[in-house]
């Protein structure tokens, strides 16, 4: 389909039903799976104020805005055992780049019409990039003849609890002496007052005359952590949406907006913090639904592989709990982007 020429971006959405204890831990997967998280939604029925849990959190996760970083520092063997767990050092680079590197790398899927558009990974705790090796020799050399030096954000969650995540920001400032910027996860919520929301359980997944589908949920989810009336009016300028059939009346809901950079480990902490609230609530929560949105524009997604930003830059993903420990996950990814 065209519009004046123009391709319409297309994307490409994924659901699973499961269940919070089952082995597999589908949810734990989706989050983990997906590293670059900036902004996240939370809908909570019946609920008016933010779950201490979730304070307590959101004091604890810092990130920073660094400037003047050349990638070669990035290799420094001290730097990664202290701060790299796991990890790659990824690359997307236009081809005049990436001739000029020489580093050994692919086309990227995105541009490989007409190949102008390269990705090049480097394992960094592979054996081939151990100390000394030939290859880490000749990645560094590649590297630190390049003298472009860089601007981005960066957060990091320590191994050990006893160690401040802050510690990062002092290595760089310490060791390359480059400047941190220290930025602050932006908060707000906002209660609704008897609000219509779709009647939904665990088990019906498809729309029946007893409960809402998981289709038309997540469209009202959308509509809800946007805040948009969904009444159905026709003077509304901005929609003329209404929730859909059969629904219920929650008495207040507290829908709470979160943006920074977020690490997996916290978003977990998050979904935990959500269920003990759920498990608490004697059954007067009916569910509890977080968002979570990577950068649109982050060259990987899912998995750290590619992200098609100039597709549609949809990047995102929902975990529904249940009061029966029943589990709804939503993805929505770019047409050609993989869930690995």
């Amino acid at each position: 389909m065209n519009i004046g020429n123009k391709s319409v971006p297309r994307s490409k959405y994924v659901f699973e039903c499961s269940w919070f204890t089952d082995k597999s831990e589908k949810h734990e997967r989706c989050i983990n799976k997906h590293t670059f998280n900036h902004h996240i939604d939370l809908l909570l029925p019946e609920t008016e104020t933010i779950p201490d849990e979730i304070l307590s959190e959101l004091s604890d996760q810092l990130y920073y805005l660094v400037s003047g970083v050349s990638p070669s520092w990035l290799l420094n063997a001290e730097f990664i055992e202290v701060f790299v767990r796991k990890g790659h050092l990824i690359l997307n680079v236009t081809k005049k780049t990436y001739l000029e590197l020489g580093l050994v790398g692919t086309v990227s899927k995105y541009y490989n019409k007409h190949k102008d558009k390269y990705v090049v990974i480097i394992a960094l705790l592979s054996d081939e990039f151990k100390e000394g090796t030939k290859f880490r020799k000749r990645v560094e050399w590649c590297l630190e003849k390049w003298k472009w030096l860089f601007t981005f954000f960066i957060t990091w969650q320590p191994h050990d609890p006893a160690v401040c995540s802050s510690s990062i920001s002092s290595y760089m400032t310490t060791k390359w002496a480059v400047t941190c910027h220290d930025c602050c996860i932006k908060a707000s919520s906002h209660v609704y007052r008897y609000l219509e929301a779709p009647l939904v359980t665990h088990k019906n997944t498809e729309e029946t005359d007893a409960a809402c589908g998981f289709v038309k949920y997540f469209e009202w989810l959308g509509a809800a952590n946007e805040q948009l009336k969904c009444n159905g009016s026709a003077d509304s300028y901005v929609n003329t949406y209404s929730c859909p059939t059969p629904h219920t009346i929650l008495n207040h809901c507290l829908n709470i907006s979160l943006k920074g950079f977020f690490t997996t480990d916290s978003i977990s902490v998050i979904v935990n913090s959500l269920r003990n609230k759920l498990c608490h609530s004697s059954g007067k929560i009916p569910w509890v639904a977080m968002t979570v949105h990577g950068f649109q524009d982050s060259p990987v997604s899912w998995g750290q592989q590619e992200h098609g930003y100039f597709d549609s830059g949809d990047n995102f993903y929902s975990i529904v709990l249940f009061p029966d420990d029943g589990v709804w996950i939503y993805k929505g990814l770019s047409f050609l982007d993989l869930l690995s």
